[in-house]
């Protein structure tokens, strides 16, 4: 049985006897909501990836052209 049930419409009985009419939605068996709970929690915990390759160099290569540029601008005074 999978933990995620597609509803297209039912009653729902809640444990004070009081009985809820629905009309489409979804169930999730409570296995699946403690594994789905965990993975976002897993997710939250994570540490946030690093910048990547082409965003470090392109900042690299800007900052040495314009320490370049200001340098060579300093030296002609």
């Amino acid at each position: 049985m999978s933990h995620f049930v597609e509803i297209q419409s039912g009653v729902l009985r809640t444990y004070d006897g009081e009985e809820i009419q629905v009309h489409g939605g979804a169930y999730l068996h409570p296995d699946g909501l403690l594994s789905t709970h965990a993975e976002i929690e897993k997710l939250r915990n994570r540490e946030p990836p690093l910048p990547s390759v082409p965003i470090i160099l392109g900042a690299a290569l800007l900052g040495l052209t314009a320490g370049y540029l200001l340098g060579r601008r300093g030296s002609e005074d």
